[in-house]
């Protein structure tokens, strides 16, 4: 086991040997046994561990519900901001009839300006010979 993982293991469990996993367990007496760091690291989790036993945190149930509601409150009002915030432009302008209006007065004029340019006449025959010769299609009409 290295040093390394030995001192992540210390940080989970403590110094007390039930609270660890058995497999790491019997890995870290080989380590303890064979290295002074090791037995440092040891001590001073040990010394935590005392720490922490003889000074528990004493916890208010009030004050615990009164953090919990505040977090509750907070969530509450997120959501009722990001509700009531206004739309970007983009998004008020589709939703708006200004654009199916431009769509359709845009649309108009191509349709227009394509019927004026000759693109919607009949292929003469010849022409259709050579587009089926060249491109393998039936182009006559």
């Amino acid at each position: 086991m290295s040093m390394e993982r030995f001192k992540r293991l210390l940080d989970a469990y403590g110094a007390d040997a039930r609270r660890w996993p058995e497999a790491d367990w019997t890995r870290a007496q080989s380590l303890l046994s064979a290295s002074p760091q090791a037995r440092t690291e040891w001590s001073r989790a040990a010394a935590l561990d005392s720490l922490l036993d003889h000074h528990p945190a004493k916890v208010d149930d009030g004050a615990v519900e009164r953090c919990f509601d505040r977090i509750v409150a907070e969530v509450d009002r997120r959501q009722q901001v990001s509700v009531q915030a206004p739309a970007p432009f983009m998004t008020r302008l589709a939703s708006s009839t200004a654009p199916r209006a431009s769509l359709f007065a845009v649309v108009a004029v191509l349709g227009f300006l394509f019927g004026l340019s000759g693109w919607g006449e009949p292929v003469s025959p010849a022409a259709a010979d050579t587009l089926s010769i060249t491109y393998g299609g039936d182009f006559g009409l």
